[in-house]
């Protein structure tokens, strides 16, 4: 079994006292002042060192158990590790500890005193000695948090360009999944687009440890604005633009990050396949075989399966009137059967050549009312407008961050 063991020694504290030296003027008349010293106080010898506190930092590998770390790392005798194991089970599901995660062990007098195991980023599960008993806990992880801004004009990529201010993959991909009701990231973005965006670095123990919220942001996606500013209410984060309404839209811009648009919607275009001349009521979007396919929006699932030319297909209900339906695909996710329910975002499938096609591509269908519609020119209206209760809070947070965007 592979360990990564890194000890480290907390010295002991040494006992320092600091001792007043007193000062007594005596003044004597028609003589200079004379100046009298106090004694000094004995020092203390034989002061109790502090107890040495020793660290232990345990790598989790591949076929560890819980009780068998506790045995092995934290040196607990059997019959114990099994009680600690079952009270730990009581509070959290230890089947799920993952190899490559961390376990840290403190050891006081070379006793185990406590151990903690990251549940994710926000809670930590903590495991302490109190007395004879073992007391086993959730607690959520604090973290130093500081404000981090960039601003930025696109030259090539959002990526490349984010990347290049020193922006981590996941800030970068957070921007963009706040605008994706606004912009098409896959084809829209050009160069000379700008943004700016107002985020938290997350610290912990003084080391980074990953970036927290975009608390505010600005993008300029051909010479128009797009603003978002997160709101928080107990517990819950959404974001809106300057006018109080929120980000998310019933349908997303686009399924898929595709190559290219192969097939534009259409009344009149010459078939591929056929060489026939007709209407094309939906846009090709041209992926690599295997590309994941999202629903655009909430809603029910009223068809999936096989279609004909369509080959593989789905067809969802969304609210609002609005029907979508997705062609062509190489697979349809397991979940995704006649009357379930789908969530904006949620895999439905992946991009294939199915049916009548002459290449992995997505065939993207979107119906208004019973009627087809271009999914490039859909007029949405936004989802919700924040609540009065929020509106105090909303202002504030606008008036902090828009003259820094």
């Amino acid at each position: 079994m592979n360990k990564k063991i890194i000890t480290k020694i907390l010295p002991a504290l040494g006992v320092i006292m600091l001792f007043l030296v007193g000062f007594v003027i005596n003044l004597q008349p028609k003589e200079s002042a004379d100046i009298q010293s106090v004694a000094m106080m004995p020092e203390i010898e034989n002061a109790p060192p502090t107890p040495t506190i020793k660290e232990v930092t345990y790598e989790i590998a591949s076929g560890d158990t819980f009780k068998n770390i506790l045995e092995a790392e934290a040196g607990i005798p059997h019959d114990e590790a099994l009680d600690i194991t079952e009270k730990v089970s009581e509070v959290y599901d230890i089947t799920k500890i993952q190899a490559g995660s961390i376990m840290k062990f403190f050891f006081a007098k070379e006793a185990f005193a406590q151990t903690t195991y990251d549940i994710d980023n926000k809670t930590t599960l903590v495991i302490k000695r109190d007395g004879d008993d073992i007391k086993v806990s959730e607690e959520e992880i604090e973290y130093e948090v500081r404000q981090n801004q960039v601003d930025a004009t696109i030259d090539s990529s959002l990526y490349v360009t984010g990347t290049s201010e020193g922006m981590s993959g996941k800030a970068i991909i957070e921007l963009a999944n706040i605008f994706a009701w606004d912009i098409d990231f896959t084809t829209n973005i050009q160069k000379g687009d700008s943004f700016s965006v107002v985020y938290e670095n997350r610290y912990r123990d003084g080391e980074f440890a990953g970036i927290g919220d975009i608390l505010a942001a600005r993008f300029t996606n051909e010479g128009e604005d797009f603003y978002a500013f997160m709101v928080e209410n107990e517990g819950e984060k959404k974001y809106y633009n300057e006018e109080g309404f929120s980000k998310e839209l019933a349908l997303l811009k686009t399924p898929l990050n595709y190559s290219r648009v192969s097939s534009q919607f259409s009344f009149k275009r010459k078939n591929p396949v056929t060489g026939d001349v007709g209407s094309h009521r939906a846009v090709d979007l041209a992926a690599p075989q295997g590309t994941p396919v999202e629903s655009v929006g909430d809603g029910t699932v009223e068809y999936a399966d096989w279609n004909g030319g369509y080959g593989k297909y789905i067809k969802i209900r969304h609210g609002n009137g609005f029907v979508s339906a997705y062609a062509h695909l190489s697979s349809i996710d397991s979940k995704i059967k006649k009357g379930s329910q789908v969530t904006q975002g949620q895999l439905i499938g992946r991009v294939g050549s199915t049916g009548r096609s002459t290449g992995p591509h997505l065939h993207y269908e979107v119906y208004e009312n019973g009627n087809p519609v271009d999914p490039f020119n859909l007029d949405i209206s936004p989802s919700e407008e924040i609540s009065e209760e929020l509106k105090g809070e909303f202002n504030r947070v606008k008036d902090l961050f828009s003259s820094r965007l």
